[in-house]
């Protein structure tokens, strides 16, 4: 004998009795079992309307049995209390939902899911052309062992298994993300729950965020009524606590199923298969002054027995001749060929014919130059704003669970891929717009005005560098000519001076020496300088990749991707460079910028900084930012440290020591800066992306 299990996956299990022979096997009708998995789902509402903010939770649950394989739906929504226009926009979208969800019970899981979103970005998108909506809400969906979540705005849902915690939302590994929409709900996670597993979904308010750490380890010890309990004491010790929370719990049922004895085909009665029905999710109410009640339990309707019945042939549809019908579709251009047929082909019908012709001839090459001609222009402008737009959604995700590093960076990175739009396009603009109000919101950052230095005059080249030379106190400005060429001028008067011409190499960075400058090409390691009037170029002999050079005491300090390297001697025909760094200095991998004041400070764009002194490694902190784009490490008057991103137009100061963010400062200007440098008295300089030059003191 052997027992046969059964689950609600139809995968089957043979385990062989080994007392019994190979080639025998029996089936015993009172062994096999159904396995299902059940969720237990809890609401908690907690001081709804209070001032943190409106919340509230709806749960459904299928009504038939054709309906339960969609399992059970629910809407998690939080508003701000200034928004007394959106009170019902919640309970709005919970009934959508239900109404969606359930309209087609034949449909798989995921694709109702997918419908049900379609519908409610229509109502949502109406809401959002009317003015700025403080709106979230999450909807979840569990349908079997398949959990499905998209949400709008701030929404977080957590998983406990394995005697740990899962971010849903932002864990890759275990859950899948579909893109869709912006300004909606933006994309649909999904995957696989276990036994065991304990769901927490909920609008991470402020109020709730600040206790996320003790929800997550009741969530792992207590039993779904000693949570809900504890989140009610809260509520009652905090007045302005306000939640709203949907508690799941999945729990595993073994049914037993009667299998009939396995009989001949011929003798058995021809009954149709009727699949096992799953059983009804449980749904109870913790505190809820929205409902006041319990819901009415679903009965519980034992499962259907499987009996294997011979399928029947499918029956051919007759064809009835008074439902079926010959006919010729008619469309445009057959209107148009019955109007030209009516046409008196005399000198005016001739004009007429002629006519039409060329306008078909007209629209049809405007359609096939919109459908098979986008220049690539567009098609690369296109490409950018989606990728922009799902950078901004992530980094609001992050940005909700409190990974600011991580959105800051992914924002800068944005930033820095809108540069290469045109400025005259408007979704760019907007784009640009929507990231500096969430950099606004993650910094906190304190406006500060530039003053302009300098402007390109009509028939000049814009630069694309700049520099301040300390011994004359001038600022240089560089760039690249037409025939590849680095030049280079000094500003006099708000005006570009006589040019040098530094040769055919490509510079990425100017630096001020001495009374002059230098130019880096950083790929070729080069230095390009002026000697007695003389541009002059000197080849930096290292295999090492060039990240960056700064300059102090009239040295020049070249930081590469595996040391520290100091050259000197610039004013003489044959320079001199050493290694800085001793072997044994512990080099920081990863730096891409470097700053010297005496001590010579390294960042990385992972926020890593590192201090060096007299050939050794000092020091070494993270910061809480992740340059990105055009950036540049410089000092400050108060012993702190910049780090200025021109593409996100933010100015980071930073304490060396521990590496915490001081303050941010956020330069008005209605475009980005393609340069930096630091000024005189530790400002700083930028250039514009239509050449102009700025100052920010």
């Amino acid at each position: 004998m052997h027992p046969l299990a059964y689950n609600e996956n139809a995968q089957i299990t043979l385990v062989r009795n080994p007392s019994a022979p190979l080639r025998h096997w029996q089936v015993n009708d009172t062994v096999m079992e159904k396995l299902t998995l059940t969720p237990h789902l809890n609401e908690i509402v907690v001081n709804n309307g209070a001032s943190d903010g409106a919340v509230d939770v709806f749960s459904y649950t299928p009504d038939d049995a054709a309906s339960r394989p969609l399992g059970s739906i629910s809407i998690i929504g939080y508003r701000s209390t200034d928004s007394s226009n959106m009170g019902y926009m919640v309970s709005l979208l919970a009934a959508l939902a239900r109404r969606e969800y359930y309209a087609q019970p034949g449909t798989p899981p995921r694709e109702a899911f997918a419908r049900t979103l379609r519908k409610a970005n229509e109502v949502v998108e109406e809401f959002f052309r009317a003015g700025d909506v403080a709106l979230s809400v999450g909807i979840v969906a569990i349908a079997g062992s398949t959990l499905m979540v998209s949400k709008l705005d701030k929404f977080k849902i957590l998983l406990a298994r394995d005697e740990q915690v899962i971010d849903v939302l932002g864990n890759v590994a275990l859950f899948s993300k579909d893109h869709g929409e912006r300004r909606g709900f933006s994309s649909v996670i999904h995957g696989s729950v276990q036994p065991g597993d304990r769901i927490l979904a909920f609008v991470p308010t402020r109020s709730v965020t600040a206790r996320e750490r003790t929800m997550k380890t009741w969530l792992l010890k207590l039993p779904h009524d000693a949570f809900a309990e504890h989140v009610a004491k809260i509520g009652q010790q905090h007045a302005t606590f306000a939640t709203a929370m949907l508690h799941v719990t999945i729990e595993q049922n073994a049914e037993p199923a009667a299998q009939p004895s396995p009989q001949p085909r011929e003798l058995m009665p021809e009954t149709p298969l009727v699949a096992p029905a799953a059983p009804p999710v449980q749904v109870s109410m913790a505190w809820a002054p929205r409902q006041h009640r319990t819901p009415e339990p679903v009965a519980t309707t034992p499962p259907a027995p499987v009996h294997h019945a011979i399928e029947a042939e499918p029956e051919v549809p007759r064809i009835i001749s008074s439902e079926f019908a010959l006919g010729i579709r008619r469309n445009m251009f057959s209107r148009l060929s019955d109007r030209i047929r009516f046409i008196r082909f005399d000198k005016r019908g001739k004009a007429i014919a002629l006519g039409l012709v060329a306008l078909v001839i007209a629209g049809g090459t405007l359609s096939a130059r919109s459908l098979f001609f986008t220049s690539t222009q567009e098609q690369e402008t296109k490409r950018i704003v989606a990728d922009v737009t799902r950078d901004i959604d992530l980094a609001r995700t992050k940005a909700a669970q409190d990974e600011q590093n991580e959105a800051r960076q992914i924002l800068g990175r944005a930033l820095s891929a809108l540069t290469a739009v045109d400025h005259s396009n408007e979704t760019a603009t907007a784009l640009q717009a929507t990231i500096g109000a969430a950099l606004d919101e993650l910094d906190h950052a304190r406006a500060v005005s530039a003053s302009l230095i300098a402007a390109p005059g009509e028939h000049e080249s814009a630069p694309s560098l700049v520099a301040w030379a300390s011994a004359s106190q001038t600022v240089w400005v560089g760039g690249i000519s037409e025939n590849s060429t680095t030049w280079t001028a000094a500003i006099h008067d708000g005006a570009f001076g006589t040019r040098l011409d530094f040769g055919a190499l490509k510079a990425d960075i100017l630096l001020g020496w001495r009374d002059g400058v230098v130019a880096i090409d950083l790929p070729n390691r080069i230095i390009a300088r002026s000697v007695g009037g003389t541009p002059k170029l000197y080849t930096i002999p290292t295999q090492e990749d060039l990240q960056d050079a700064a300059e102090f005491a009239d040295a020049i300090y070249v930081l590469t991707d595996a040391s520290i390297l100091k050259i000197t001697d610039l004013d003489t025909d044959k320079p001199v460079t050493k290694q800085w760094l001793t072997k044994d200095g512990e080099f920081v991998p990863g730096a891409s910028r470097i700053w010297v004041d005496g001590t010579i400070w390294t960042m990385g764009r992972d926020g890593t900084l590192s201090a060096y002194y007299k050939g050794a490694r000092t020091g070494r902190v993270m910061a809480p930012i992740a340059p990105s784009g055009t950036w540049r490490l410089i000092g400050s008057p108060d012993g702190l440290l910049t780090a200025a991103q021109g593409d996100a137009r933010r100015m980071y100061l930073l304490d060396p020591k521990s590496g915490e963010l001081d303050h941010t400062l956020k330069i008005e200007s209605d475009q980005p800066f393609t340069a930096l440098s630091v000024g005189p008295d530790y400002s700083t300089l930028l250039v514009a992306k239509d050449g102009r030059i700025w100052q920010v003191r």
